[in-house]
C-alpha cells in the first residue's frame, strides 16, 4: 500500500512539473526529451499499478473460491450430520413399530385365550 502512495505521489508531481513546461518548450532546449522521458516513466508507472492491481484481482478471485470451497465442505459436512439423524430416527421407529407389531400380537393372543377360557367355562357349565 505504501509503494502505491508514492507512486501517485511521483505521478502527480511528474504531471505537475510537466503541466507548465509545455509552453516553454519551445525556448528552452532539452525540454521535449525530459518530457518524452516522463511521459515514459508515468506510462511505466501505470503498466506497475495496472499489474498490481490485476495481481490484487486474481488474489480476491482466488480468495473467493477458497471461501466458497469452505462453504460447499462445511455444507457437506451439515447434510452428512442430518442424513446421520435421520438414519437414526428412522431405525429407532422402526424398532419401535416391530415391537409394537409383537405387542398387539400378544394382545390378540390374550384376548384369543381368554374367550377360550369363556368358551371353555361355558361348556363346562352347560
Amino acid at each position: 500500500m505504501q509503494k502505491n502512495k508514492k507512486i501517485i505521489v511521483t505521478m502527480m508531481t511528474l504531471s505537475v512539473i510537466l503541466l507548465p513546461a509545455k509552453p516553454f518548450a519551445q525556448n528552452i532546449p532539452g525540454v521535449g526529451v525530459v518530457t518524452g522521458l516522463a511521459k515514459k516513466v508515468i506510462k511505466a508507472i501505470d503498466l506497475k499499478v495496472q499489474r498490481l492491481q490485476n495481481k490484487t484481482i486474481g488474489l480476491q478471485n482466488a480468495q473467493k473460491l477458497l471461501e466458497n470451497t469452505f462453504s460447499k465442505l462445511h455444507l457437506q459436512e451439515i447434510t452428512g450430520w442430518v442424513q446421520q439423524q435421520k438414519d437414526l430416527y428412522a431405525n429407532y421407529y422402526n424398532e419401535l413399530w416391530r415391537v409394537k407389531s409383537v405387542i398387539t400380537y400378544y394382545h390378540r393372543i390374550k384376548e384369543i385365550t381368554q374367550k377360550q377360557k369363556l368358551l371353555l367355562s361355558s361348556y363346562q357349565r352347560a
